[in-house]
């Protein structure tokens, strides 16, 4: 459907409690991704398979039609841990905000690909930028970032978002308005 224009994005929950909720072990969350991620590029190959797991059995099956190309998966997260995982076995991974401390985070990811022995050309970087900033900032902060190897930027503009992030809610209330504030924040941040 989307013609290979598909990114698909993968995150672990920083709460315990959703472990009740899914009747999972907290403690073994990551290694089930590891092996999730391994099922899906498996799944997502076109060719039917047998897959057993320590997590996780298919029997027989395959994903038809398989995608055009494979799916690329970005890794997000607030930790160390998850940028080790995303330089292990991901394609990109998104920091969900554009602060200091996901700057230094970022940081950690060139060494963590060097040691994971991965391409940094390859490796996607986007950074979410808060609309409530205002342009300057959005250009101050898209150098910033370009400059830690951003290969893609995103506007959050979405009040629940902006809330989780401790930023200034917008007061959005239609697409139109969500649409409309996308054309000065591309302008404002292509051209740095």
């Amino acid at each position: 459907m989307t013609q290979g224009r598909f990114g698909f994005g993968v995150g672990l929950s920083p709460w315990p409690e959703d472990s009740l909720v899914t009747g999972t072990e907290w403690t073994t969350r990551g290694k089930r991704m590891d092996e999730q991620v391994e099922l899906l590029r498996q799944l997502w190959s076109g060719e039917p398979l047998d897959f057993e797991g320590r997590y996780h059995r298919i029997d027989r099956a395959g994903m038809q039609p398989a995608p055009p190309s494979p799916i690329p998966i970005w890794f997000g997260g607030f930790t160390p841990a998850a940028i080790q995982r995303a330089a292990r076995i991901g394609d990109g991974f998104l920091f969900g905000a554009a602060s200091r401390p996901m700057q230094v985070l970022c940081q950690s990811l060139h060494p963590a690909l060097d040691a994971a022995v991965r391409a940094k050309a390859s490796f996607g970087i986007e950074a979410v930028i808060h609309y409530g900033e205002g342009e300057e900032r959005w250009r101050a902060a898209a150098a910033a970032w370009k400059a830690l190897g951003a290969t893609h930027f995103s506007m959050r503009a979405m009040d629940t978002g902006a809330a989780l992030m401790g930023e200034k809610p917008l007061g959005f209330t239609t697409p139109r308005q969500h649409i409309d504030a996308l054309e000065p924040f591309i302008r404002a941040v292509r051209d740095v």
